[in-house]
């Protein structure tokens, strides 16, 4: 377990100096202001496919963290902790994607494809919170819960009408002058 959390070492102090490195420009994402040099749709799909790329190896970093260190289904606290804060610093990579595609739908209105991103991000925030609970709560069973909600926001993506609701959300938006109608002529 040493050499485990001794290679889960250096990645953490990475992603700490990347996020102070990055700080600006992460904290533009929570004020509602574009970074120069970026249009909104770069800006928000940047975040979208960072966050998909980080949270695929951060789930397979976890995932081999515990399939190393597992002693008769306890694992030490030093990996719990190791673990929580890898989860932690996804779940603020997460935050800020979300508020990426937020800032995103504000200024140019609601497609299928910025809710199913939206929808992605949310399961990825689901993801990692149920991580860090199974982490602390020992009868907590992961991989039910994961598939629970997974299966609950599956349905609300299908049997909600996802058009029906972009168009009511935007058309709403123009009556009330807060989206221009020449945003439908922006990018995708």
């Amino acid at each position: 377990c040493a050499m485990v959390c001794a290679a889960l070492s250096p990645i953490i102090c990475l992603y700490g100096i990347f996020f102070l490195a990055q700080l600006e420009y992460f904290i533009s994402a929570f004020s509602g202001t574009l970074p120069p040099h970026f249009t909104y749709a770069e800006y928000a799909r940047e975040g979208f496919f960072q966050l998909c790329i980080v949270s695929v190896i951060n789930l397979i970093m976890l995932a081999c963290a515990y399939l190393f260190c597992r002693r008769q289904d306890k694992a030490p606290l030093i990996l719990k902790i190791y673990c929580t804060v890898l989860s932690a610093l996804t779940l603020v990579l997460i935050a800020t994607a979300l508020s990426k595609m937020i800032m995103y739908i504000d200024v140019y209105g609601l497609t299928v494809k910025r809710v199913l991103a939206s929808w992605f991000i949310i399961l990825l925030a689901a993801i990692f919170i149920c991580i860090v609970i199974s982490i602390f709560v020992k009868r907590f069973n992961l991989t039910k819960s994961l598939f629970i909600v997974f299966l609950v926001l599956f349905a609300l993506l299908v049997f909600c009408n996802i058009d029906g609701m972009c168009y009511y959300y935007n058309a709403n938006r123009c009556i009330d002058g807060t989206l221009d109608i020449s945003a439908f002529e922006g990018p995708e």
